[in-house]
C-alpha cells in the first residue's frame, strides 16, 4: 500500500514526539490502514520508553491517541 501522505514527517504535535519515528513504513501504513496485520507494540514501548510521551497521528494528521 503506498501511503498517499508522508506520515513519518509528522514529527511532532503540541512538542510531543509521534510514534511513527519509530516504526517502519509497513508498519505505519498498518496503523493508518487499521488493519492490525502487523505487531508495532514492542516498537511503540520503545518509542514510549525513550520520549516518554508519544503521540500517534490520525488519518488527517491529528492525534488520536497520546501514550505515557
Amino acid at each position: 500500500m503506498a501511503l498517499s501522505k508522508n506520515y513519518r514527517n509528522v514529527v511532532t504535535l503540541n512538542n510531543l514526539p509521534s510514534v511513527f519515528q519509530y516504526l517502519t513504513q509497513a508498519q505505519i501504513a498498518d496503523v493508518v490502514a487499521g488493519t492490525a496485520l502487523i505487531d508495532c507494540a514492542a516498537d511503540i514501548q520503545a518509542a514510549i520508553d525513550a520520549e516518554g510521551t508519544v503521540f500517534v497521528p490520525g488519518n488527517d494528521g491529528t492525534t488520536q491517541f497520546n501514550y505515557r
